[in-house]
């Protein structure tokens, strides 16, 4: 994500998803036409971005707008899950591959998807029924969820190895953000 992507004062959640959802647009549109360690190094960023954004949402934005059983928050799950199974399934083809080109539009119709129905669903909502100051205090606990994940060094080789490690860091962010949400409630 853009260095400046982190909550501004006075950011609310609703435009920092929004510019979220702008970056990892531009990365999917980056793949096209690309040499296969190129691609390597964009699907690596592509996946700790995607992780890092449903990470910080599923940990601050769903659980304050809805219990888990609200239908918006349910479809929005079933969504991010079904992509992290796409990037894990990405991970261990060749970026070499037509395989690995017919996945990766497979979770670009996924994210868009996804975004699309985030954008048309749950931001007018959010913006009827959270107060602005609530947003901003979500944008930033939201920011802090995302940008305190540890990053790791960029993987210089042609093999997708990201996902493994960047599933096990979501359980572990996942893990430690409902901690830090549950002890200070």
């Amino acid at each position: 994500m853009r260095p400046d992507a982190g909550a501004a004062e006075g950011d609310d959640v609703i435009r920092m998803l929004e510019r979220d959802h702008e970056d990892i647009n531009r990365l999917l549109g980056m793949f096209d036409g690309q040499a296969p360690d190129i691609a390597a190094e964009l699907f690596w960023i592509l996946a700790d971005d995607l992780i890092r954004h449903e990470v910080a949402e599923e940990v601050v934005v769903y659980p304050h707008l809805w219990d888990g059983s609200h239908p918006v928050a349910r479809a929005a799950l079933a969504q991010q899950l079904a992509i992290e199974n796409q990037l894990s399934r990405l991970e261990g083809m060749p970026t070499s591959g037509p395989e690995f080109r017919r996945e990766l539009e497979g979770l670009r119709s996924a994210v868009s998807d996804h975004i699309e129905g985030e954008e048309r669903d749950l931001f007018p909502k959010v913006c009827r029924t959270v107060s602005q100051d609530r947003r901003r205090e979500l944008g930033r606990r939201y920011a802090e969820v995302k940008e305190t994940a540890p990053h790791h060094q960029y993987p210089g080789t042609t093999g997708n190895t990201i996902v493994g490690r960047a599933s096990a860091l979501s359980d572990w962010i996942r893990d430690s953000a409902r901690k830090d949400l549950w002890q200070a409630s």
